[in-house]
This record gives structure tokens, sequence and C-alpha cells, in this order.
């Protein structure tokens, strides 16, 4: 039982995850836009950009929207590998508590059958649960 309610509770971790995922997706698409506006401004108005002199005004404006958009992009990163480390060692997670609950409140004495039995439905569970909180 303590392990099927490890498993309900890295429900709520997976859908704070997901909005967190979106909004950093928007923000890395407003950034997108935006260097992407820059520079078609420069590449259609390029006549007027260097007979005025301004390469390295525009220059800069497009490093500092790339700039931006890449601390986005490394937000992402790490919250897409924080998270596939959480939810790689879940299963163990899980059955390291649930057994530990069965030793210490059940009867003590883990057996094999239990054991194996215990981490395929664990792992049956598991698929099934992970989707439904993706969805």
């Amino acid at each position: 039982m303590a392990g099927v309610l490890a498993i309900f509770a890295l429900i709520p971790l997976q859908l704070w995850r997901a909005r967190v995922a979106e909004k950093l997706e928007d923000d890395r698409l407003k950034a997108t836009d935006e260097r992407v506006r820059l520079t078609s401004e420069v590449l259609s108005g390029s006549k007027i950009v260097k007979l005025y002199g301004w390469e390295s005004a525009f220059k800069s404006k497009i490093l500092a929207s790339r700039t931006v958009e890449l601390e986005v992009l490394r937000r992402m990163g790490v919250l897409e590998a924080i998270m596939s480390v959480v939810f790689a060692s879940s299963s163990v997670i899980v059955s390291l508590l649930t057994f530990s609950i069965y030793v210490t409140i059940g009867n003590g004495v883990l057996t094999p059958k239990v054991v194996f039995v215990s981490m395929s439905l664990f792992d049956q569970l598991h698929t099934p649960l992970t989707r439904l909180a993706e969805a």
C-alpha cells in the first residue's frame, strides 16, 4: 500500500513539471520571436543599417535576445535532467519505501516471492500512472 501511495505522490510532481515546462516553452517562444524579428529587420533594411553604421547596435540587440533565449533553453534542460533522474529512480524509491515499511510494520521477513511479486506489480502500475499524470 505504501508503494502505491508513493507512486500516486509522484503525480503532483509530474503536473508541476508540466506547468513549469509550459511556462518555459512560452518564454522560449517569445525570446525566439524577438530574435527572429530583430534579425529579419536587419536583413530587410541592410542597406540602411550599413549606411548609418548601425551594425554594432543591432548586433548587440540580437545577441542580447539570443542570450535570453539560451538562458531559457538552459533552464528547460536543467528541469528535464532533474525530472528524468527523479522519475528514473522512482521505481527504486517506491520499492525501498515499500519494503522498509513492510519490514518495520509487517511481519518483518522479506521473501523472494514477496519482493518479486511486489516489484512486478509496481512496474505494471508505474507506466499507466505516469501517462495519467502527463495527460
